[in-house]
């Protein structure tokens, strides 16, 4: 009996102490469980920010499509929670971006005064550095490269070493950055070297532009490094800016050759070269990239706008470009020939004084809304010398506005007065974010504009000093 009573409990003991480690290994499970469950997936971005105009960071992707918004408190504050897929976005701001790269788990933290980015912008927090890094490279390529007149006019010998220079600081910078993915440098210096091909392509028009010299050619093998490039990468046009950028220029070159060789427009030009890219996604990729530079521009909106959502077949930049669509589609309206024109009041002359669009009323009024910075605003300037010399005492005022950020602002002057530019030269009383620029819905410079003598719109998208068009319009109207 001793002997059974025993059993009995060393058996119960048993099953006590098996109860015990199953209890134990249970929950070791379901807190493990817990914890692979709770893994975040999704990003923490907050910080502070000053002297910022709007109340509002968008955040867009690589294709410009906006992906979320986070709201500025009144103190400069904000925080917000996203859920987006890992990549390079750009954090958009009064016309300005911060570019961060984003993936699941970082808590990000940055600080910045929106009128002095490049002095102010601080990141903390967890994940942060890839973005720095980011940040830190594109303000040591703009160092180097300086001035973009200074830059462009350097002898080809010289502008390769400097771009050798830029490539050698990306670099080191890249390998000295503590706690960067080995990942990322892989695809980095991938998109370094494409930086530096990429600077390439513009040396030769620009360079003519700028020192004059218009029969300059670069040397035979100057492009050759771009010879065997393979512009059909998908995952590097997804993920790398600088790939991205050059095939944009590829289809440019093949855009502006087929409308030469088959005398074609460039809307038709544009989708027939587009429609021909054999992978998917940057075909779809060129087709947004192109099509929404080309339907702000407001010419055959309609037609631009339909041709676009047959060729394409990404919902997400469809949506996009519906939404542009829809707004240049309504200021057409509101900007079309007889509308009174939008006004502005009390811009500064560079010769002293205020000016304001009323002053003006009377005589018709040929408005270049341009920028020190504008490559292409600055090309125009010759031409727009030879037809306000033409037109000089007739009916009709000159007016040049400069959207130049007001820090620039003696950078203007200086400028006015060196190339002795002709006309009413006033400068903009908040650059882009100027109600008259935001009135007349423009996105791109320059842009030119005429009005009538009562001040109502004639054309809100006039033809440039160089296009032939715009002395057949004065003689249209007797000026």
């Amino acid at each position: 009996m001793y002997r059974l009573t025993e059993i009995y409990h060393n058996i119960n003991r048993y099953f006590v102490n098996k109860k015990i480690i199953f209890s134990i290994v249970l929950l070791t499970v379901l807190l493990f469980g817990c914890k692979q469950q709770t893994s975040p997936d999704y990003i923490i971005l907050f910080g502070n920010v000053t002297n910022m105009k709007s109340n509002k960071l968008i955040i867009s992707d690589i294709d410009g499509v906006t992906k979320d918004t986070i709201k500025i408190h009144q103190d400069g504050s904000f925080k917000d929670t996203l859920h987006l897929k890992e990549g390079e976005y750009t954090l958009n701001f009064d016309r300005n971006g911060i570019s961060m790269y984003l993936k699941a788990g970082n808590e990000i933290s940055l600080s910045f005064n929106a009128e002095d980015i490049i002095n102010t912008l601080l990141f903390s927090g967890n994940g942060f550095e890839i973005s720095k890094y980011i940040f830190e490279k594109e303000k040591k390529q703009m160092e180097l490269r300086g001035e973009h007149d200074v830059f462009y006019a350097l002898n080809e010998a010289s502008f390769v070493a400097k771009l050798e220079e830029i490539k050698l600081a990306s670099e080191k910078l890249l390998n000295t950055t503590e706690n960067i993915p080995e990942d990322f440098k892989v695809n980095e210096r991938r998109n370094i070297q494409y930086n530096y091909l990429n600077e390439l392509y513009p040396y030769e028009y620009a360079h003519k532009a700028i020192t004059k010299q218009l029969d300059f050619k670069v040397s035979k093998d100057f492009l050759s490094g771009l010879d065997t490039l393979d512009f059909d990468i998908e995952d590097d046009f997804l993920f790398l800016n600088s790939y991205r950028s050059m095939v944009f220029t590829h289809y440019a070159l093949k855009i502006n050759k087929l409308q030469k060789s088959d005398s074609l427009r460039f809307e038709a030009a544009f989708f027939r070269t587009c429609r021909g890219i054999q992978n998917e996604t940057i075909r779809n990729g060129c087709l947004f990239g192109f099509g929404k530079r080309l339907i702000s521009k407001k010419g055959n909106l309609d037609s631009i706008y339909q041709s676009f959502m047959a060729a394409s077949t990404n919902s997400a930049h469809k949506n996009e470009m519906t939404k542009m669509y829809n707004t240049f589609h309504n200021s057409l309206i509101r900007l079309a020939k007889g509308q009174v024109s939008p006004k502005f009041f009390n811009y500064k002359n560079h010769v002293g004084g205020t000016s304001s669009l009323e002053d003006l009323k009377g005589k018709y009024v040929y408005i270049d809304i341009w920028a020190t910075w504008c490559g292409p605003c600055k090309k125009e300037i010759p031409f727009l010398k030879e037809v306000e010399k033409s037109y000089h005492n007739k009916n009709i005022e000159f007016v040049s506005i400069s959207i130049d950020q007001i820090k620039d602002y003696e950078k203007w002057k200086k400028m006015v007065i060196g190339e002795d530019l002709g006309g009413i030269q006033l400068f903009a009383d908040d650059a882009w974010n100027s109600k008259f620029i935001k009135d007349y819905s423009i996105t791109g410079i320059p842009r030119f504009i005429l009005l009538d003598p009562q001040g109502n719109i004639l054309d809100s998208n006039a033809p440039r000093p160089s296009d032939e068009k715009l002395i057949a319009l004065f003689d249209e109207l007797v000026i």
